[in-house]
């Protein structure tokens, strides 16, 4: 009888379980498709400052107007950082200096110190093919018949990039986070960090990083494709850009770490592993910034969604020009 009792309660159990994590799957999508909505009703973009110039199609003879000194300066800048990219990239090395850094070392008065930024190609053997198809745990990404030349890249630009549809490349920075909604088999969603726009002989691409079930904390690529198939949602932690910067260099030192999905909210440089939102999540907790929700809708551990519906960021619209 007691053996019974005890496999009605563990059923019981079971059945509570699912039923909870049920319900909060569809006020989740409720909300969801509701901050979707809202983004398109009014543009809840925060303080951008961007333009849609194109630096690298410009040239200073172009610049004959308006505030042309400004422009020249950036235009000036823009060939420089591509010359400096192509000159070690022929030499045989990858220019692991982001456009966002280089622009803030110019900006700031200060030299340039190449050496450190240079290191020898990282591609990875599966950045231009398929990610194998197998995803463990609820907050899985990739092995949904999406492409895999996105994930794990490495330092290299995958050649399938694209960047004709959106605005990605004006409108990504260093410290944002894009959220995919299509992401773990589309129940949790999925998130990752920007770390910087990154320039190669053969274009520019927003580089990311990410922990996956797949490959663990890697580099990634961030592109339209991406946008397109991940349903992506780009977000802006309201913090200063020391923060952003530090956020940055914390997923960096965690590179090549293991993925478990054990729920829990660690944030120590230490830990052993990450799941996607932890690592975004403890990132920026590290630098004073909890990016957790605090509304009734918050979720067991750390989940996408919690990151998506804070308060401590904004939307940036990269389907819409600003002007």
């Amino acid at each position: 009888m007691k053996g019974r009792n005890c496999l009605s309660i563990k059923k019981m159990i079971g059945f509570v379980t699912i039923i909870y994590f049920l319900s909060y799957e569809i006020v989740g999508m409720y909300y969801t498709q509701e901050v979707s909505a809202a983004v398109k009703r009014e543009s809840h973009i925060g303080n951008e400052g961007f333009t849609q110039i194109d630096y690298s199609a410009l040239t200073p003879s172009d610049v004959t107007n308006g505030n042309s000194e400004e422009l020249l300066q950036y235009v000036t800048m823009e060939q420089d950082y591509r010359k400096l990219v192509t000159t070690y990239e022929k030499k045989g090395y990858a220019v692991n200096l982001s456009w966002d850094e280089y622009e803030e070392t110019i900006l700031q008065g200060r030299d340039v110190d190449i050496k450190s930024y240079l290191e020898k190609p990282q591609m990875s053997s599966g950045a231009d093919f398929s990610i194998p198809q197998n995803s463990d745990g609820i907050m899985s990404s990739g092995g949904d018949g999406r492409s895999g030349y996105y994930y794990n890249t490495g330092t290299r630009r995958p050649s399938k990039c694209k960047y004709s549809k959106y605005y990605l490349l004006s409108k990504a920075k260093r410290g944002d986070i894009f959220y995919e909604k299509n992401g773990g088999k589309g129940i949790s969603g999925h998130v990752g960090i920007v770390e910087g726009k990154f320039y190669e002989d053969s274009g520019y691409y927003i580089r990311i990083i990410e922990a996956t079930p797949a490959y663990g904390v890697k580099r990634g690529v961030l592109d339209d494709t991406r946008a397109d198939e991940g349903g992506v949602t780009l977000l802006r932690p309201i913090a200063n850009n020391e923060a952003k910067k530090a956020s940055v260099t914390f997923c960096i030192s965690q590179l090549d770490k293991k993925y478990n999905l054990d729920l829990r909210k660690d944030y120590g440089k230490n830990e052993p592993d990450w799941y996607c939102s932890e690592l975004v999540w403890a990132a920026y907790k590290n630098q004073g910034k909890d990016l957790e929700t605090t509304g009734v809708l918050n979720e067991p551990g750390i989940t996408p969604r919690d990151i998506l519906r804070s308060s401590e960021t904004s939307t940036i619209d990269i389907y819409h020009s600003s002007k």
